[in-house]
């Protein structure tokens, strides 16, 4: 675990997991209803989480290196991202890790 992590005490990790499922719920229920409309597909919660911590971890380190009036330098790069990220395509009922195969029993 990092140490960032650790100082920051484990309920400052759940507020922060709270605060981007939040987020990601939200984009989920807008998925949602543009699929209904169907003007694009419904996301699932992982991949909504999934951009959520994306975007939050660009524009922290962009905060971090360079402080808050940097910010503007990426919006534009962050808002590529955020519809790339939310309009890709994901495999229907990908697989996840696929088992090793099994060996036939002679």
């Amino acid at each position: 675990m990092p140490a960032g992590l650790i100082a920051a005490g484990p309920e400052a990790v759940t507020r922060r997991h709270d605060v981007h499922l939040k987020f990601a719920r939200n984009i989920v229920a807008l998925s949602r209803s543009a699929s209904l409309e169907r003007e694009g597909q419904e996301l699932s919660e992982m991949h909504a989480l999934a951009v959520v911590g994306a975007l939050h971890q660009s524009i922290y380190g962009q905060l971090h290196q360079r402080g808050p009036d940097s910010l503007h330098e990426i919006s534009d790069e962050v808002a590529r991202l955020a519809v790339a990220f939310l309009t890709v395509r994901m495999l229907p009922g990908a697989p996840g890790p696929r088992a090793p195969p099994r060996r036939a029993i002679a």
